[in-house]
């Protein structure tokens, strides 16, 4: 079973993020680093809103007193997500720490 909101794992110059939206359906997402590095910069450096394109999809991030809404499109389809504060802090400290990991040899 799933049990935390995000798990992320680097390979290949490729970030696969894990979103639980059940402890028995989760959805995984696959960016490119820098893309995905920037949307983290932009998220520490207090940005309320966030727009990026993930391979040929819009996303966009908006930062709510309550939650983070994570908002995608896809073709007939959109989907949104909302997560704590802490969570996606939890996330992009977990996204650092992975790439240092990836990265230290």
């Amino acid at each position: 079973m799933f049990t935390d909101t995000f798990k992320i794992y680097i390979g290949d110059n490729l970030v696969h993020l894990s979103i639980m939206v059940s402890p028995q359906h989760v959805e995984t997402h696959v960016f490119d680093i820098q893309p995905f590095t920037n949307v983290m910069k932009q998220y520490k450096n207090g940005n309320k809103q966030i727009f990026f394109k993930n391979r040929g999809y819009d996303w966009e991030i908006f930062v709510k007193q309550d939650y983070v809404k994570i908002f995608y499109i896809l073709p007939f389809v959109t989907k949104h997500f909302r997560v704590h504060h802490w969570e996606m802090d939890n996330l992009f400290d977990m996204f650092t720490n992975k790439l240092k990991d990836a990265y230290s040899t």
